[in-house]
Parts: structure tokens; C-alpha cells; sequence
């Protein structure tokens, strides 16, 4: 609270005149600068321009060398003070000195605000120089390096000035119509919050139009702006002014008035605000101009007439010179040149400051009507005034024609070369599109390609798995019959022996019954009765194999006893031990077992020592025992008699042609043995073979 009350009396103080107040209350040297900030911008917006340069001064007085933001601050507001006071230069020389000062702190806040003065200084008053492009070079290099949306807009409308005062419209327009644009997006968003924001790029794009006199393109833009004007009295004021004059220009007399009658309502609604009143008499001083140009003398009469009330004691400097100048126009067309002459006479003080064409048209006014009164001597005075203005008018008219032109042309020029980069990249365009079709189109084909070559390796796979097929079943179809072969050779190997045994008995018996006793016929019968058993298991083994040797047979494995199966073995083969005499030793315990076939086992071992009992000879010795090998379990059959070996046993194997029964025999127990995953080995010494069944665990 205190400070509020100090910042009161800091202005009071300067009002009156008093000198500076003590800052003492605020302890640190920032506490005080943004007081003394805080000060300026009041002492501005209360129009104090004396003031607001001592203080700005005295800011600067106490603001250390290394404070560049704020030497930055008051150095604008010095600036600003120069500016409000038609100080061009002394404005520029404060401004350039904030910009300096600002690049030094970094902040973009201060560069910005130095950038948009000093070039809108350079578009108001200093036109355009060296300086001034370099100005407008670093708004545009801080407006492609900004990241604030809002910062570029501001900037924006600085620059589009700058180019409406080169002549330069297109660009100007440009640079309007993109700060519009954000301004609208940046409104839509929430970005910005002050919807009448974009007021004043809009009614200045109007205004440009208006200038131009393309009042329909004017119209369109002033209601855009009125969608978004909501409070402001002079936003209200200004749209229904220029609505009104825009309609003017077309002749549009009842759509103008309705504006100018919402206009006067507007008015009638505030009668003491002089921003209104004001714009009231100079919507009226453009009718009048408007039907003094249509040589409509009386209604221009009228309408000045209304001005000049309306005015009186809101009009003053330019605005009441503009009136002074329309009014002694429209009285020295109606032929009161004493009246006029004296209107004429106040608007002329101001020189060229009402405007060069304006000051102009009062002095050939002023001139006129010292003739019509017979002054004839003022009168040349004041044509010796207008001829030399005139003409340097006129060569300002032409310069600017010809700039206009020249503008037009390289506009034209421009607009060609455009063209022509349009017709070069339509031509790029149509040949990336041809070239995107052929890429397409070979795409496609090679895309065809590899379907047609995955087709054909599909159909190569496939018909190399029917192959593989084909060969396997021709091999099986082989196996088949070699197993065929075997199984004939092995049915006569291990079938005619006992069948001949059994017909010669039978023969015999028939040939010379008597030749037998009872008792031997009876033994005879036993052993036919025999033979004819072993006989019948033999087939039945033999059929067995078979299924094994067609792959149609799953072996079991399981564990097996292997005394009943030798036991029983030797039953089959009693009348072969009978015949042959032959001493059977069995060295197997009880109790041992093995993990086996028992059917696979009984034919391996029957072979085994079928061969045994007939290499033993008459009256030999077979050997049956059991016991560990290296790697397992493990059978023998050992047989006195010529030794039969391991490498014979293989050469047996190798040979699939090999004559003799032994043979048949072998190969049927390497068959047997390979499918329960045992193994069978010979050794042979000493007029004695020894034959090893290998189980391993």
C-alpha cells in the first residue's frame, strides 16, 4: 500500500512541478527502477511527456553500466517521449540506443518493442534509407527466429507499414494478412484472450483498400473486424465511419446511411465523449468532399455545415485544418470567397503538415479567391507559393506512377517467373508421376516375377517331395522284395530239414512197416510228433519275422526271463540234439533277465544253436551261458567244432547272394538283433566258436 500511495505522489509531485521525491523507501536499487518503470508508463498514458523525460533521464542517471535490460527500458521510453513530440531523429537516436542495449540483456521483450519503432519511425517520418533497410532486415531475420506467435504478429504489422510506405502493396498486404490469419488462430485457441486484438490489422487492410479505392475488398475486411469488436466505443465509431464512406465510394447511398444513421445513434449515446464527436464531423466532412467532387454544391454545403457544428469544441490541429480546408472549398464554390477565404487562411498555417496535396488544393483555393476579391497581390503571392509545390507535387506523383509501374511490371515480372516455375514444376510433377508409374509398374512386374518364381519353387519343393516318395516307395518296394527273397530262402533253409526228416520217416514206415517194432514204432511216432511241433513253431516264427521284415510289426520290449526261453528253444531242436548226440551244458542262473523281445530273442537264440548243435558234430559240445559285458548284458553260445569267426560273420552279411544255409541263418539274426538294438559277435580258436548276444543298457 505504501508503494501505491508513494507512486500518487510521485505524480502529483511532478504536476505541481516539485522536484523528484526520495526514493529511499525502496531499499534495493531494482526496487527502485521498477518503480521509476512503473512511473513512466503512467506519466505516458497520462499524455506528461515532460515529465516522463525527467524521469526516464533520472532512470538512467541510476541504472548501472551492466543493467542492460533497464538501460534498454528507459532508453525506449525516451524514445517514445521523442516520438508523441514529432522528434524523428531524437526518437531514432533513443530507440537504436534501446536496441543495442536489449541485444546486450537478451531479451526479446525489449529487442521486439525497439525493432517495431524504429521501423514504424522509418515508415512515418524518416523514410527510406539505409538504416531504415537494415531496420527492416532485423524484423524480418527476428521474425523467422522467434518462437512467440504473438511477437511475430506484432512484428508483422510494423513491417507491412514499412512496405505501404515503399510502395510496395502486394507485400504489404502479404505481411497483413498473415498477422490476421495468426491473430484469428491464436483467438480460436485461447491463446489470446482479447478477441478485439485483430481489430486494427483489419481496419488497416481496410483502410489500404479504401486508399485504393476498392471499396468492395474494403467493406468484406471492416465486417470480419466487426465480428470481432466488443467494447471499444472507437472500434464501434471507426467501423461504422469507414462502412459508411465505403458505400459512399460506390454510390451506395442508402446502404452508406444506414452506417452513418447507427453512427449518429452511437452518438446521441454518447454526447460528451469527444472521440465520437469527432468522428461524427468527419464522416460528415467526407460526405461533404464526396458531392463537392459531384459538383453537388448544395448538399457538400449541407453537410459542411453540419461538420463545423458538430465539431465545434472537439475539432482541433490536423482534423480542424481538414475541416477549415473542405469548408473554404465548398463556400468558394458556392461564390462566398470572404467566408471562404477565411477558413481557407486557418487551414493554411499548418503548411504542409495537413498533407502535401491538401496544402496544395488550399493554396490554388486561397489564390482563387484573392483574385475573386480583387487582392490581387496576395493572390500571386500564394501562386508563387503553389507553382513551386505544385510542380515538386507532381514530380512526387510521377516518381511514385512510375515506382507504381515499375512495381506493376516487376509484379508482372515476378508473376512470370512464378508461372514458369509453376509450368516447370507441373512438368516435374507429371514426370514424378510417370516416373512413380514406372517405378510402379516395375514394382508390380518384379513383384509378378517373384509370385511366378515362388510358384515355380513350390511346384519344384512339391514335385521333389513326390520324388523323394516315388524313390522311397521304389526303395521300399525294393526292401520288399529282397525281404520276399529272404523269406522264401529262409522257409526253405529252416523248413525242409524237419518236413524231409518227417517223409522219410513216414517213407519208411510205408515202404517197410515191418521193419519196426512196436516200441520203435511208437518212438518213431513221438519223434514225428516232434519234428512236426518243431516244425510248426518254426512257421510260426517265420511269420513273425516276416511281419518285422514288411514294417508292420511294433517289437516289445520288456523285461524277459531267459531260462524258460532257452529251455524252450531246446525243445524245438530236440530231435537235432538227439541226431546228433549232442551235450547241451546251461550255465544261466534263474533270475537273470534281459530287456527284450521274447519272440526276437527265441528266434535269434534257436538259430543260434541250431547252427551250434550241427558245427558241434556227433557226440559234441554246445555251451550255453549268461553274464556282463562291457556295456550291458550279455548271452553266449559256445560250440566245439571248426572255429567260425567275426570277419567271416560280416563277410556272410556283406554278401546277400552268399550260397549255403548258414547263411540264410546268420543274416535272419543280424535282421532280429539291429531291431532290439542288441549286437551279436563271433570269435572262433582252437577248433571252437563262441557266439556273444550284447545287451546294453
Amino acid at each position: 500500500m505504501t508503494k501505491y500511495l508513494l507512486l500518487f505522489h510521485l505524480i502529483a509531485s511532478i504536476a505541481s512541478g516539485q522536484p523528484l521525491p526520495d526514493l529511499s523507501a525502496y531499499k534495493t536499487s531494482r526496487e527502485k527502477l521498477e518503480q521509476l518503470s512503473r512511473l513512466c508508463d503512467s506519466l505516458y498514458l497520462a499524455d506528461n511527456l515532460e515529465a516522463e523525460k525527467r524521469f526516464a533521464r533520472y532512470g538512467l542517471s541510476i541504472t548501472p553500466t551492466t543493467d542492460y535490460n533497464n538501460l534498454a527500458r528507459f532508453n525506449f521510453f525516451l524514445g517514445a517521449v521523442h516520438e508523441t513530440a514529432a522528434s524523428p531523429d531524437s526518437s531514432e537516436y533513443f530507440y537504436t540506443k534501446s536496441k543495442k542495449y536489449a541485444y546486450a540483456s537478451k531479451n526479446p521483450r525489449r529487442i521486439q518493442n525497439a525493432l517495431i519503432r524504429l521501423l514504424t519511425l522509418y515508415s512515418n517520418h524518416l523514410g527510406s534509407t539505409a538504416k531504415g533497410r537494415a531496420i527492416l532486415k532485423e524484423n524480418l531475420a527476428f521474425i523467422d527466429s522467434t518462437k512467440s506467435e504473438l511477437a511475430r504478429v506484432k512484428l508483422y504489422a510494423a513491417v507491412a507499414s514499412y512496405y505501404n510506405m515503399l510502395g510496395q502493396y502486394e507485400t504489404q498486404v502479404s505481411y497483413l494478412l498473415k498477422g490476421i490469419e495468426a491473430q484469428k488462430a491464436m483467438i480460436a485457441s485461447g491463446a489470446i484472450t482479447d478477441r478485439e486484438a485483430v481489430v486494427v490489422d483489419l481496419v488497416n487492410l481496410a483502410e489500404f483498400y479504401l486508399e485504393q479505392d476498392k471499396s468492395e475488398k474494403a467493406i468484406g475486411y471492416l465486417k470480419d473486424a466487426r465480428r470481432y469488436i466488443e467494447t471499444t466505443v472507437d472500434y464501434f465509431n471507426y467501423y461504422y465511419k469507414r462502412m459508411a464512406e465505403a458505400y459512399l465510394l460506390e454510390n451506395a447511398y442508402a446502404d452508406s446511411k444506414v452506417y452513418f444513421d447507427s453512427l449518429l445513434l452511437y452518438a446521441d449515446k454518447h454526447p460528451d465523449d469527444a472521440s465520437t464527436q469527432v468522428t461524427v464531423a468527419t464522416t460528415q466532412l467526407s460526405y461533404a468532399a464526396h458531392y463537392l467532387e459531384k459538383n453537388q454544391i448544395d448538399l457538400a454545403y449541407s453537410f459542411v455545415r453540419k461538420a463545423n457544428e458538430t465539431g465545434k469544441g472537439f475539432l482541433g490541429g490536423i482534423e480542424k485544418a481538414q475541416l477549415d480546408l473542405v469548408t473554404g472549398e465548398v463556400l468558394a464554390a458556392r461564390g462566398d470567397y470572404a467566408a471562404a477565404l477565411r477558413h481557407l487562411e486557418d487551414a493554411g498555417r499548418f503548411g504542409y503538415e495537413i498533407g502535401p496535396q491538401h496544402y496544395v488544393s488550399v493554396l490554388l483555393t486561397l489564390s482563387r479567391c484573392y483574385s475573386k476579391l480583387g487582392r490581387w497581390q496576395d493572390a500571386y503571392r500564394t501562386l508563387d507559393k503553389y507553382v513551386p509545390l505544385r510542380d515538386s507535387l507532381y514530380t512526387e506523383i510521377s516518381k511514385k506512377s512510375i515506382a507504381d509501374a515499375e512495381a506493376v511490371y516487376q509484379n508482372k515480372a515476378k508473376q512470370m517467373e512464378i508461372d514458369e516455375q509453376k509450368s516447370e514444376l507441373e512438368s516435374v510433377r507429371k514426370q514424378r508421376i510417370w516416373l512413380g508409374s514406372a517405378a510402379l509398374m516395375g514394382g508390380l512386374i518384379a513383384l509378378l516375377l517373384y509370385i511366378i518364381y515362388r510358384n515355380k519353387e513350390r511346384s519344384a519343393s512339391r514335385l521333389d517331395a513326390k520324388n523323394k516318395e516315388l524313390n522311397q516307395v521304389i526303395s521300399e518296394l525294393e526292401e520288399a522284395n529282397k525281404t520276399k527273397v529272404k523269406l522264401f530262402s529262409i522257409l526253405s533253409h529252416d523248413l525242409r530239414s524237419p518236413i524231409s526228416q518227417v517223409y522219410q520217416f513216414l517213407k519208411l514206415q510205408q515202404v517197410n512197416p515191418k521193419v519196426f517194432s512196436e516200441n520203435q514204432k511208437q518212438e518213431l511216432s513221438s519223434k514225428i510228433q516232434t519234428a512236426t511241433g518243431s516244425l510248426l513253431e518254426t512257421m510260426e516264427e517265420l511269420l513273425m519275422w516276416s511281419k518285422t521284415q514288411m514294417s508292420a510289426f511294433n517289437i516289445q520290449v520288456r523285461p524277459v526271463e531267459v531260462l524258460p526261453i532257452i529251455t524252450n528253444t531246446l525243445n524245438l531242436l530236440q530231435l537235432n540234439v538227439e541226431a546228433n548226440e549232442t551235450d547241451i551244458e546251461i550255465e544261466i542262473p534263474e533270475d537273470f533277465m534281459v530287456d527284450t523281445d521274447a519272440y526276437f530273442l527265441q528266434t535269434i537264440l534257436r538259430n543260434l544253436l541250431q547252427n551250434a548243435i550241427r558245427s558241434a558234430g556227433k557226440n559234441g559240445e554246445v555251451r550255453i551261458g549268461a553274464g556282463s559285458t562291457g556295456t550291458g548284458k550279455g548271452l553266449y553260445v559256445e560250440n566245439a567244432g571248426t572255429a567260425f569267426t567275426q570277419a567271416e560273420y560280416e563277410a556272410i552279411l556283406a554278401d546277400d547272394m552268399a550260397p549255403g544255409l548258414n547263411g540264410l541263418g546268420l543274416r535272419l539274426i543280424d535282421d532280429l538283433s539291429v531291431k532290439l538294438g542288441a549286437k551279436v559277435t563271433f570269435s572262433g580258436a582252437q577248433n571252437r566258436t563262441k557266439a556273444v548276444i550284447d545287451f546294453p543298457d
